[in-house]
């Protein structure tokens, strides 16, 4: 097993492992994860995984590491979501999914401490089955995707 890091100040910084060029930093900024930079900021070469958290309570509030909500096991309850302030920062994004396919019937609510809003709301409802929602932050409020 082979690995090694490179620094070159005007070609970036490289890790090399496996004869291969797992993550680079080109001499723009850019990073290549498994492959070349682009003119994008970021590259990916292969899959990405983001964080998934599965709730199976009635209240849930939204944690730092938090990016995929699956709502799952809350049966014949209603769920309410509330988005603290402190987790509001620029350019985050969440996405809530009604997993048991029982919006319809029990809404999950989510909802975000005042004075922040999503779209204009103080709180928003999945109400249809298998739903979901996908929401941006600007740095206070919330947005529908």
């Amino acid at each position: 097993c082979k690995a090694f890091i490179q620094v070159d100040e005007c070609a970036g910084f490289k890790i090399h492992i496996h004869h291969k060029d797992r993550f680079i930093i080109s001499d723009k900024g850019n990073i290549g994860i498994g492959r070349e930079p682009s003119n994008c900021t970021l590259h990916i070469g292969g899959s990405l995984g983001m964080s998934y958290k599965g709730i199976d309570d009635r209240l849930y509030t939204i944690q730092r590491k938090d990016c995929i909500i699956g709502v799952e096991k809350v049966k014949h309850n209603n769920v309410e979501i509330t988005i603290p302030n402190s987790e509001n920062i620029k350019g985050r994004i969440l996405t809530i999914k009604d997993e048991e396919g029982q919006a319809s019937q029990y809404p999950i609510r989510i909802r975000a401490d005042a004075p922040s809003s999503i779209d204009n709301k103080f709180e928003i409802d999945i109400r249809e089955d298998y739903g979901s929602l996908t929401i941006y932050c600007n740095g206070s409020d919330w947005f529908k995707i």
